[in-house]
C-alpha cells in the first residue's frame, strides 16, 4: 500500500470506505488546516473550532461505509460551514434565552412597572383636566423642555405668568395624584 500523502482524494476515500485508518489519517492531515481556518475565521474560538472540525471528521469515519463523495475538498468545506451555521444558530438561541432570563422582571419589578404605568395614565388624565392655557404652558415646560423665557416668548406672555401657570398646574397634579393614591390604598384595604 502506498503512502496516503501521495494518493489522490478518490483513492483515499476508497480505502477509507474499507476501514483503512492510515488513509483516513492522510485525508485528515490533508484537510484539517484548511477546515480549521474556514471555521476559525467565523467563530474566532480555538476550542470550538477544533471541536467542530473534529466532529466533521468523526462523521466521515462513522459513515465511511456509505460515503459517496465526488469532491472531498468541497464536501468537507461544506460540512464545516454547515457545522458552523448550526453552532451559531444554537449559540444565538442560547444567548437569547440567557439574555431573556437575565432581564426577566421579578415580581417587584412587575409591580413597580404596573404602578408606574397606572401613575402615568392618571397623570395624563389629570393634565387633560387642566385649563387650556395652563395645560399648554405645562406641556411646553415639562415635555418640550422649553425654559420659562422661551415659553413666555412663544406664547406672548410674561415670564411671571408662565411661572404662575406651572406652579398652579403642579399643585393641581399633586393633589390629584395624592387623591388617586389614597383611593388605591383604600381599595387595597377592602
Amino acid at each position: 500500500m502506498s503512502q496516503p500523502v501521495n494518493q489522490t482524494d478518490a483513492a483515499l476515500l476508497r480505502q477509507i470506505r474499507q476501514g483503512n485508518h492510515l488513509a483516513f489519517a492522510g485525508l485528515y492531515d490533508r484537510y484539517w488546516g484548511l477546515l480549521y481556518r474556514q471555521a476559525y475565521n467565523i467563530l474566532h474560538d480555538d476550542q470550538q473550532t477544533q471541536d467542530l472540525v473534529q466532529e466533521v471528521f468523526c462523521k466521515v469515519w462513522a459513515n465511511r461505509a456509505n460515503l459517496d463523495i465526488k469532491h472531498p475538498r468541497a464536501y468537507l468545506i461544506k460540512a464545516v460551514r454547515n457545522g458552523v451555521a448550526d453552532y451559531l444558530k444554537s449559540s444565538l438561541l442560547t444567548r437569547t434565552d440567557q439574555a431573556f432570563l437575565a432581564t426577566e422582571p421579578s415580581i417587584d419589578h412587575v409591580e413597580e412597572a404596573m404602578a408606574y404605568q397606572e401613575t402615568s395614565q392618571r397623570l395624563e388624565a389629570l393634565c387633560k383636566e387642566l385649563p387650556a392655557r395652563s395645560r399648554e404652558v405645562f406641556y411646553l415646560s415639562r415635555f418640550a423642555h422649553l425654559s420659562n423665557e422661551e415659553i413666555a416668548q412663544k406664547l406672548s406672555m410674561s415670564k411671571r405668568t408662565v411661572e404662575w401657570h406651572i406652579s398652579e398646574s403642579l399643585k393641581y397634579l399633586r393633589v390629584g395624584l395624592q387623591v388617586s393614591g389614597l383611593l388605591l390604598l383604600m381599595l387595597l384595604r377592602l
